[in-house]
């Protein structure tokens, strides 16, 4: 992981309950449809490059989600883009918001929610600003 983050290469958020190996089956089903080569494992530790130098092994156009959020108004702009949707506001919980995010590409996480005053501080600021 130190690699794609540095490298600025997207990395799924881990879903709950599944396992490691299936995100690596997923990326080398990915490769292989590209026409990529797909390695059998890491390299021996005495050959493996440095991970934690940007390679530029990205892809043109490939971004990570931000894993710092320091504008407020865009995190208030997200949970109110949640709050939003059709089912949401009968159900506008952190869980679902959570369930919600893992769809959009680029939402912050639930837990970003939590420096800024946790969930329902933010869920009031997000109802205020879309006027319910």
């Amino acid at each position: 992981m130190l690699f794609a983050r540095v490298n600025g290469i997207p990395f799924p958020r881990k879903d709950r309950g599944r396992p490691y190996s299936s995100y690596v089956k997923e990326w080398k089903d990915a490769r292989a449809v590209r026409g990529l080569e797909i390695p059998d494992g890491p390299p021996p530790k005495s050959e493996r490059p440095e991970y934690s130098c940007n390679v530029g092994a990205a892809f043109p156009g490939e971004k990570r989600a931000k894993s710092t959020w320091s504008d407020h108004d865009e995190v208030v702009a997200w949970v109110a883009r949640y709050l939003a949707e059709p089912n949401a506001r009968d159900r506008a919980s952190q869980r679902g918001y959570d369930a919600w995010a893992r769809q959009k590409a680029g939402a912050p996480w639930a837990s970003v929610l939590e420096r800024r005053g946790g969930w329902v501080a933010v869920r009031e600021e997000a109802w205020e600003r879309i006027g319910w």
